[in-house]
């Protein structure tokens, strides 16, 4: 079978994202003529492409509602914390409890459609939205890695990232621990093409072959 078109995915900024690389890799290997348009923005700005029609996927960092959705929960949970600078006051660190949380400016997620973190729950109520001291906002961590490399300011996001691994930054775990899941979506009723549904069932295969 010779396979050929564009296989159209967006997605957040997760390590979880090498479930859909990796898949796509084989893919390739096998069909050369099979491509990938990759979307990279925050749940919202991905939500709204996939509701378009415009991706065929999404990858969702949670809490995500997939009302509207068939989805695929992907394994390897990512950990919450902040993301410092190796110069700023809070490097030695190594964890943040809710009251320095909400004593350190912060960087949070532009996402509005669903709170990304439940800081509320995470805190026994200590910590909202309100209680921080929110200095910005933003919807990938790659253009606010350089604010926070000045030592101003912390980002609130997740671990594993290649921005923060490679840009003299730290990130510090959330204590107690907080790690959120994620899913790969697409909307219900709409019929994939050949190339995303082989891409689909292939990205089956490899979880169920990792869940045993």
């Amino acid at each position: 079978m010779d396979l050929s078109g564009c296989i159209r995915i967006g997605a957040g900024e997760t390590r979880a994202m090498h479930w859909v690389t990796d898949t796509f890799a084989e893919l390739h290997q096998e069909y050369p003529h099979l491509t990938i348009e990759l979307f990279t923005n925050n749940a919202d700005g991905v939500q709204e492409r996939l509701e378009h029609g415009l991706l065929d996927f999404g990858l969702f960092i949670e809490p995500f509602n997939p009302e509207n959705y068939n989805f695929l929960r992907l394994p390897e949970p990512d950990q919450v914390g902040i993301v410092t600078s190796l110069h700023s006051p809070w490097a030695h660190l190594e964890k943040v409890t809710p009251k320095e949380l909400q004593a350190m400016p912060l960087l949070i997620s532009s996402r509005t459609t669903q709170k990304i973190f439940d800081l509320s729950r995470w805190s026994g109520g200590q910590v909202t939205l309100e209680t921080l001291c929110v200095a910005g906002r933003f919807d990938l961590i790659g253009n606010a890695s350089l604010l926070v490399r000045t030592g101003q300011v912390n980002a609130l996001g997740l671990d594993h990232l290649l921005q923060i691994e490679t840009q003299g930054l730290k990130f510090i775990p959330l204590d107690p621990p907080l790690s959120v899941g994620s899913l790969v979506a697409w909307k219900k009723f709409r019929l994939l093409s050949r190339s995303s549904q082989v891409f689909l069932d292939r990205l089956k295969q490899k979880l169920s072959d990792f869940s045993h």
